[in-house]
């Protein structure tokens, strides 16, 4: 049964000299199933607090998001001549038509299947501001999780994209260790699942208990794959980009079964409540 855990994930750094300057950066989080999802990027969009827009064209790039996990990310454009001011948004503009091969996702069977946009929304929100000669950093996270959907068939698969902006020197990190002897545990692999691609730690907003991503409160702000290191036998995971508050944290093996339109049972492990704090790491294992 293909699943795919949710990706996370597009960056913006913005920076400034003289007037105000901005650099867009893009990252993600992994997906199950997936060897590569591409996307096709060709250009961003600011949006001003008065509703005015201003474009930021950059050169098209087909951009692998599942090389920019676990806070690596990729640079799109760098400019220094942004007025100052304050802004509510920022939008991605990609390309990703039916039929078409300009934003793709391939499978772990090698199949190469074409993403087809269809509703959502590019922009991401948050108030911001650009100031002369100062240096504001964002990140827009491309939440894939929530944001692809399967056919049924062989036709495209759907992005339907969910996006979040976060201003980096609020931001903080969550990273950690989950034992071996949880990620697989008993009732793991379970019937159609493949062994470890379920390993993930979901992170919510404030004090909640955990559920799966279906479209109904609490959603995860945040998701991240736990990776098997090689030289401990434990699932490491790094979720990057949180604003600086409280959260909770879980781990389930059975992550490759939430699907994003349907309320799934997942089994989680105890949540930690932990804060995050700005310019910092907080660790959580399991």
């Amino acid at each position: 049964m293909q699943r795919l855990i949710y990706l996370f994930a597009a960056a913006l750094l913005l920076t400034a000299c003289g007037d105000g300057g901005v650099v867009v950066n893009l990252t993600d989080a992994p997906v199950d199933d997936a060897t590569a999802v591409t996307v096709r990027v060709t250009g961003v969009e600011l949006q001003r607090s008065d509703g005015s827009t201003e474009l930021l064209d950059i050169d098209t790039r087909d951009i692998d998001l599942l090389a920019l996990t676990a806070g690596a990310s990729t640079q799109l454009v760098s400019r220094d001549d942004i007025g100052e001011g304050d802004f509510s948004g920022v939008r991605l503009l990609i390309e990703a038509a039916s039929s078409v091969e300009d934003s793709t996702i391939t499978l772990s069977d090698g199949n190469v299947r074409s993403l087809q946009l269809s509703g959502g929304s590019l922009l991401a929100t948050r108030n911001f501001s650009v100031d002369d000669e100062e240096t504001t950093t964002l990140t827009i996270d491309f939440d894939l999780r929530r944001s692809l959907r399967a056919p049924t068939g062989d036709g495209d698969y759907l992005l339907v994209p969910v996006l979040r902006l976060v201003q980096d020197d609020q931001a903080g990190s969550i990273s950690g260790s989950v034992a071996a002897s949880v990620a697989t545990a008993d009732g793991c692999d379970i019937e159609g699942g493949t062994a470890n691609v379920g390993n993930v730690v979901y992170v919510f907003a404030g004090t909640v208990t955990p559920d799966d991503v279906d479209n109904f409160a609490p959603e995860p702000v945040t998701s991240a794959r736990a990776s098997m290191n090689m030289e401990t036998g434990d699932f490491d995971y790094v979720a990057a980009f949180l604003p600086a508050g409280s959260y909770t944290v879980a781990f389930t093996c059975q992550g490759e079964f939430d699907q994003p339109t349907t309320d799934d049972v997942l089994a989680f492990t105890a949540p930690q409540t932990l804060t995050v704090t700005a310019g910092q790491s907080t660790t959580a294992d399991f």
